[in-house]
């Protein structure tokens, strides 16, 4: 009897992270294209634009057409550590709490080209000793 072998690839990141102005859409969706749909590290996407009226996010819904991924985008209280893409939402700075979710506050725009959605690299909060 031959015993079952199981492959498992360790990481060595806990999060693929993704800034980029309007001008980066074709890179971000060259990159994202690029990823195999078993991708298990969590991918954030965070986007310099204005946000938009309505609930559907049309980043989510271009960014869905160029990778196999599952795209979502991010909402408060949330687990941040889920595989696939997240977006950050326009108009909002994202950080992660110390459970691993999502924390977001918005943020008054900066400039007539938008406001940044990722001001910072993401961290998480530790409970102070």
């Amino acid at each position: 009897m031959s015993a079952t072998r199981h492959n498992t690839v360790q990481t060595a990141f806990g999060r693929v992270v993704l800034v980029a102005s309007l001008g980066g859409m074709k890179a971000l969706g060259t990159v994202l294209a690029g990823l195999p749909a078993d991708f298990a590290v969590p991918v954030v996407v965070a986007q310099h634009r204005r946000p938009m009226l309505g609930s559907d996010d049309p980043l989510a819904q271009i960014l869905s057409r160029a990778s196999s991924l599952p795209v979502r985008v991010a909402e408060a209280g949330v687990s941040a550590d889920k595989p696939g893409i997240t977006i950050v939402p326009a108009g909002t700075t994202a950080t992660i709490d110390a459970n691993g979710a999502w924390l977001l506050a918005k943020t008054p725009p900066t400039s007539a080209s938008g406001t940044p959605s990722w001001s910072a690299p993401p961290r998480r909060h530790r409970p102070s000793p």
